[in-house]
């Protein structure tokens, strides 16, 4: 039911990103919201399934609140946006790449740089990770103790720019449509 639900969340959110915030045409944006909500059923595990779902939501919000004047209300619900994103997110699964991507959206693809945009952003990151600093430093005490953390917390800096080539390499089609899209 939960994930039911959550897939329905997501394309209903992208449907209305695409429609409200990009101005496509409401057949475009079914579409988009169809695909979205697919792509999340493909996901088995459910950390990821939250986490990426409530994506299309933060995005629609803060985009409309980004565009507005900076008051009290948006404010707030910016930092209760971020504590509800919270409650969804899982710290080593989703809360970290689900930032950045809001982060990316808000500054380079909707260009908002405005102080009142950059206000909000960090509200909603604020919001986002204040409930999750108990796990983040019981993750930082006892990772490197576990036989499941393996050498992930001891790889030398000298990996960096192999595992750097390996994933533009990897990735390199969706890198170039990103940067065709930019």
């Amino acid at each position: 039911l939960v994930l039911i639900l959550c897939a329905f969340l997501v394309g209903w959110f992208t449907f209305l990103l695409c429609e409200r915030r990009w101005g496509l045409r409401r057949s475009a944006s079914i579409v988009a919201g169809v695909i979205a909500a697919y792509g999340l059923m493909k996901v088995d595990i459910l950390p990821y399934v939250l986490g990426f779902g409530a994506l299309p939501a933060a995005l629609y919000y803060l985009d409309g609140w980004c565009a507005a004047r900076l008051s009290r209300r948006t404010t707030i619900s910016a930092l209760a946006l971020g504590v509800g994103f919270a409650l969804f997110s899982s710290v080593p699964f989703t809360l970290p790449f689900t930032l950045v991507m809001i982060a990316v959206w808000t500054l380079f693809i909707r260009r908002y740089w405005s102080w009142h945009a950059l206000v909000l952003l960090f509200l909603f990151g604020l919001g986002a990770v204040a409930p999750h600093i108990p796990e983040v430093l019981s993750l930082v005490k006892n990772a490197p103790l576990s036989n499941r953390g393996g050498d992930y917390y001891q790889v030398p800096w000298s990996y960096g720019p192999g595992i750097i080539r390996e994933l533009i390499l990897t990735h390199a089609i969706a890198l170039l449509v990103i940067a065709a899209g930019l």
